[in-house]
């Protein structure tokens, strides 16, 4: 069987699993528990399983571990990232009010509000999951501390991006909108959770003898894993914003939601660098303007400035500065990091 296969067919046994984490039916009524099973069929099992199977990845590069039973343990703690993302995506969609994610109705699109409450609750099965799992595991407290450090930052990242707007007037505070602060902005946001919580996942569940964080051979090749990923993370995010903006087959409405809602991105801080005193302007009155007319005159800016070509040259000079980095590493194999960077670097849609 295909590894990825392997990681699907386990997560029935996953969810089969949980039940043992609610109370007995008598002070949990077995329809509260169906429903949050649901919750979690609807929102974790779909998508591409990049990052679950990155943390499987990086295990079976670093490990000379290859029973079953390790195997076994790199897939559930795959799984346990998956969870995490979900419990993210489903708050953040209610947040912003999206209506569908991988092509299916947003869960708070079914269930209402209620589905800030179970982001909440498919959190709180992540570290069920882990303390079940991983509670006897050498590394179970290192395992732990990776997912509230990387949450944490990652809620940073969202204060910064929360701080671009005006909480009062609900306006963008364009003296914000620049690369220095859209880079500290989108690496504690994404690229640590996203990028560097997967491969630190693999390294930390692939070491052999016991550890703490602050060991320095242990903490060199988080640190030097994190310098990597930081890097790729950010790559991924800009080419998404260009592939859902000016992919005609990927074009959706989230192009047209970040405008709307003012959203700091690297289109609209490329847009601001890039144009004259006449465009500025333009951008400044459009920009988070939640209407269609004012949506398509800050796209036909984009147009005019040609962001493709500029992004083609920013595309170039982070795959160069990306490779460099890996020829360089020290304490980490180059082969955990160079599949994501091919998967990413040549994805087209």
């Amino acid at each position: 069987m295909e590894l990825h296969d392997q990681f699907v067919s386990i997560f029935p046994e996953i969810v089969e699993n949980m039940k043992e984490f609610f109370p007995p039916k008598e002070e949990f009524p077995k329809e509260a528990s169906n429903y949050l099973l649901k919750m979690v069929e609807h929102n974790v099992p779909d998508g591409k399983h990049y990052r679950g199977m990155t943390v499987v990845n990086t295990f079976l590069t670093l490990s000379d571990k290859r029973d079953q039973k390790s195997i076994r343990e790199a897939l559930i703690l795959g799984w346990c990232l998956e969870f995490y993302h979900a419990f993210r995506y489903v708050a953040d969609d209610v947040v912003e009010g999206s209506k569908t994610r991988r092509g299916r109705k947003c869960w708070h699109q079914i269930v209402g509000m209620i589905g800030i409450n179970d982001s909440f609750t498919l959190e709180g099965f992540v570290f069920q999951l882990l303390k079940k799992y991983f509670g006897k595991h050498p590394h179970y407290l290192e395992l732990v501390e990776l997912f509230l450090d990387s949450g944490f930052c990652s809620e940073l990242g969202r204060t910064l991006s929360q701080s671009t707007i005006d909480y009062k007037t609900h306006k963008p505070l364009f003296s914000k909108y620049n690369e220095n602060y859209f880079q500290k902005m989108i690496r504690l946001k994404t690229s640590i959770v996203a990028f560097y919580l997967p491969i630190a996942l693999g390294i930390t569940l692939a070491t052999r003898k016991a550890i703490s964080l602050d060991s320095l051979e242990h903490q060199r090749k988080l640190n030097e894993a994190k310098k990597v990923m930081l890097q790729l993370g950010e790559y991924y995010i800009i080419k998404e914003e260009i592939v859902n903006n000016f992919s005609e087959k990927n074009a959706n409405d989230n192009s047209d939601k970040d405008i709307q809602l003012g959203k700091c991105s690297w289109l609209i801080v490329a847009a601001i660098k890039h144009s004259n005193e006449e465009q500025i302007q333009k951008l400044k009155v459009n920009y988070g303007i939640p209407n269609q007319k004012a949506t398509q005159i800050v796209k036909e800016i984009y147009n005019q400035l040609n962001l493709v070509r500029i992004y083609q040259d920013f595309e170039q000079k982070s795959f160069n500065s990306i490779t460099q980095s890996l020829d360089n590493l020290k304490y980490n194999p180059k082969e955990i990091f160079s599949i994501l960077l091919n998967q990413i670097f040549y994805r087209k849609n």
